[in-house]
């Protein structure tokens, strides 16, 4: 196989020129393929990176709880995470996209992403698998310009402050020289470019087979009003390490390829010996250095409250500073809650939702503290079965407030974040357990800015077998709730109707629909009521029975309960279905067979719809010149329309009233409606 064409990756910190860089080369002859991204009030030209790329990268280091901008950005990797699964994954992505990307090019090529600093052992090992020469092209600018373009930017967003851009400068380029340091590396100084001696020297650099012609065209994209930041006040002295590694960097760029190597081993030699820029910024002032010795000299060494506090990082966020202004916000946030304003600002940081397959206990747990608005709720013990806990072990929820001590490290949440004190105390007590499983993929995010060790509780095809029943477990439903055993009910019928059917269902309610018009009702007073509820409703769905819900409204976390139930792989068996309004016993039937068929998708027929009911009600005076039409919340588009098709075909009803079960649907509904009319 012919040697492939070199991939240049263009990496350093971000707002270091390195979008600058991507729009210089194609000029130079250097291709950036794939879909960029688009340009901003941030960049206007563009940040010539590619979406795919850009966000492989991105949600691999939020996945690693390394998102670049935050607090922890700057922490090293975890240990052996190219072989965890986010790495393996993102390896696999990796290669797939440079595959389809190496088998276009013919000639040097280049991907830019800062991301890619911290990630070099990744494309490493990529490049390795598929013979792709790989070499760098590090963009370096100024510490003091990144700062203040880096706070103005991401302050409101992620609380970014001058210390913070500097430790995050210093980690990106010396990410790039550790990893990096097998590769081929190339540095271009960002200052450089708006000198016109300097950057023909650098364009030469970059491409010395060019022609005179192709460096001014590359030269012409750079414009003096790129520099924006160049001037300003900074929000924070440079650290002497930081300036230092400028200074050197600044060195590098210019200097032709035989001393640039030798400069260059120098420059590692030098970063070796280096101490890491501590997390808490230097104390500003000369009387907060006295009074911090003086502690120390004493016996009470001064504490970092932030850096312990669970919601350090987010009074950083929100303060957009170290220090007091962050330990004043911790004392707020402990005294009063968190308002719904910073609750959306906190839910739109980026954050990591590992589920519970990364999870390993550290002990064999019996007992688990819930979270919930009813503790003895049917939905708890039902997502408690999803739980990594022991097989077939008697588990016991606990009956104390959350947080008692003693009481269990382990709990599930199934409570969303509300405003207000209690729901901080709250999050304080979760804080402390070692373990909290969260059905709710999004919540898990939430929670875990709040220093919480959530993970996402998916339904397992395996469960623990909470659930399983026992000898006296249906003598027990028969006794306590009345509910009879599901292998005397599965002689009787197949589906189930829970809750009050109503006037059009109950008049028809005969088998196989089976009526439990007060299942609702039953009184869970302790946790063995709510587990035997749940224990029947697993054993009716493994007996084959189905479910249809009629309690309405139902308000989301209502529903989310039921995914916690396990229902067998049988193509014909309808889903557990949830009813949000009233329904005729003869459309419910026609519905569970439109599932159980593998939901059809309805074609042009002039006859009706098998999932919906044409009502004549000749009775009532107010249908008595019209057609009453009750469309169901699936598919219903296509529905409609075939419905009206059919009514045309065979009525000259003067009047058609449409009702639409689901609310979401109700005004595209309507629009079809009207424009079926306007056709007909």
């Amino acid at each position: 196989m012919s040697q492939r064409p070199p991939l240049t990756l263009i990496v350093g910190m971000h707002r270091s020129g390195t979008s600058l860089l991507g729009s210089l080369l194609p000029a130079c002859g250097i291709a950036m393929p794939g879909p960029l991204i688009a340009g901003d009030t941030h960049n206007p030209e563009g940040y010539f990176e590619r979406a795919d790329i850009t966000a492989l990268q991105e949600q691999l280091l939020i996945d690693l709880e390394r998102w670049w901008p935050s607090p922890r950005g700057m922490e090293p990797l975890p240990q052996n995470w190219l072989t965890s699964k986010p790495g393996t994954q993102a390896l696999k992505d990796l290669i797939a996209l440079l595959q389809v990307e190496t088998d276009r090019q013919q000639r040097p090529w280049a991907i830019k992403d800062p991301r890619s600093s911290l990630l070099l052992p990744l494309w490493k090992q990529a490049c390795q698998t598929l013979k792709i020469p790989l070499q760098l092209l590090l963009a370096v600018r100024d510490p003091a310009e990144v700062m203040v373009s880096l706070v103005r930017r991401d302050q409101a967003v992620t609380g970014m402050d001058g210390w913070r851009a500097q430790r995050l400068w210093w980690h990106h380029n010396a990410q790039v020289l550790r990893d990096g340091a097998d590769l081929p590396l190339q540095v271009v100084s960002y200052g450089n470019w708006f000198d016109s001696n300097k950057a023909l020297q650098q364009v030469a650099n970059l491409t010395p087979g060019a022609s005179d012609e192709r460096r001014q065209q590359a030269l012409s994209a750079i414009k003096p009003e790129h520099r924006r930041s160049h001037e300003g006040q900074l929000p924070a002295p440079l650290a002497r390490q930081v300036k230092d590694m400028h200074k050197r960097l600044e060195h590098l760029a210019l200097q032709p390829d035989h001393r640039q190597q030798h400069m260059r081993h120098r420059l590692e030699h030098w970063l070796n010996r280096q101490p890491e820029l501590p997390a808490p910024a230097p104390l500003p002032r000369r009387r907060s250095r006295f009074k911090n010795k003086l502690k120390a000299w004493i016996g009470r060494p001064a504490s970092n409250r932030v850096a312990k506090h669970p919601w350090g990082y987010l009074a950083e966020v929100m303060c957009g500073s170290q220090g007091p202004a962050a330990e004043h916000q911790l004392c707020v946030w402990e005294a009063h809650g968190f308002n719904s304003l910073e609750l959306e600002q906190i839910s739109r940081l980026a954050g990591f939702a590992p589920s519970t397959e990364h999870c390993v206990l550290t002990e064999q747990i019996r007992t688990i503290q819930a979270r919930s608005d009813v503790l003895h709720d049917w939905k708890l013990h039902a997502w408690i079965q999803h739980c990594p806990l022991p097989q077939n072990i008697a588990i016991t929820v606990e009956t104390a407030p959350l947080g008692t001590p003693g009481a269990s490290p382990t709990a599930i949440n199934l409570k969303g974040i509300c405003p207000g004190q209690s729901d901080a105390l709250a999050l304080q007590k979760l804080a402390l357990l070692e373990h909290v499983f969260d059905p709710d993929l999004e919540r898990v995010r939430l929670l875990r800015q709040f220093g919480i060790n959530a993970f996402w509780l998916k339904p397992q095809p395996t469960p623990n077998g909470y659930l399983d029943p026992t000898n006296a477990t249906w003598t027990d439903c028969t006794k306590k709730l009345g509910l009879a055993a599901p292998q005397q009910l599965i002689a009787l019928g197949t589906t189930l109707c829970l809750g009050d059917a109503g006037p059009l269902l109950t008049r028809k309610l005969q088998p196989p629909l089976l009526g439990i018009p007060g299942f609702h009702t039953l009184a869970i007073n302790d946790s063995r009521t709510g587990h035997l509820i749940a224990q029947w409703l697993q054993g009716c769905l493994n007996h084959g029975l189905e479910i249809v819900d009629l309690n309405r409204p139902q308000r989301p976390e209502q529903q989310q309960g039921w995914r916690a139930l396990l229902q067998p792989r049988n193509q014909e068996q309808s889903p557990i279905l949830i009813l949000n309004e009233p329904i005729g016993a003869d459309e419910l039937l026609e519905e569970l067979h439109w599932y159980r068929q593998g939901c059809p998708t309805p074609e042009p027929c002039l006859t009706p719809d098998p999932g919906i009911s044409v009502l004549f009600d000749q009775g009532n005076t107010r249908h008595r010149n019209g057609l009453s039409v009750c469309i169901s919340l699936y598919n219903y588009e296509a529905r409609i329309l075939n419905a009206l098709n059919s009514v045309l075909a065979q009525t000259n009803a003067p009047c058609i009233e449409l009702i639409v079960v689901d609310d979401a649907s109700s005004d595209n509904g309507a629009a079809l409606v009207l424009s079926w009319m306007k056709e007909h």
